[in-house]
């Protein structure tokens, strides 16, 4: 399971920490055209590291967006190369979920976020693109 650092920094949210006992990770990319997913690369350890930093725990937010249809699924596996965990992304409504789902500490009304920006510069480093099939009005570079 995701778990969360238990303190926050006071204007600053912990990241949070990879599923226990991942020992690699994949990017995976929905191809809507041919209903399939992609492998797009393996993560290195710097990756890794860069992914479980992009994710922290926010506050939920009053409003979301409604889409929620990644097209991006960072997939944990452990020494065995069994998959114990999943990131999915959604660039277009900049959501972002986590399988199974997180642990919150009890009496906080957290939830997973992130910061986008650098989870599209590991996408690109992978040689994906972050924005597919977002739309007519959002472009890579939005």
């Amino acid at each position: 399971m995701l778990l969360f650092a238990a303190t926050l920094a006071a204007c600053e949210a912990p990241s949070a920490a990879l599923y226990p006992g991942t020992a690699s990770a994949q990017l995976f990319v929905r191809n809507d055209e041919q209903r399939r997913m992609d492998p797009a690369g393996k993560l290195s350890g710097d990756q890794l590291e860069r992914l479980t930093a992009a994710l922290r725990q926010q506050p939920i937010p009053a409003a979301t967006a409604a889409c929620f249809v990644p097209h991006h699924f960072f997939r944990m596996y452990d020494v065995s190369g069994k998959m114990i965990g999943e990131i999915a992304v959604c660039f277009c409504c900049q959501g972002v979920q986590a399988k199974p789902a997180l642990s919150i500490p009890k009496g906080q009304d957290m939830d997973l976020g992130a910061d986008y920006e650098a989870l599209a510069a590991l996408v690109r480093e992978l040689g994906s693109t972050p924005k597919l099939n977002c739309g007519p009005n959002e472009v890579e570079g939005d």
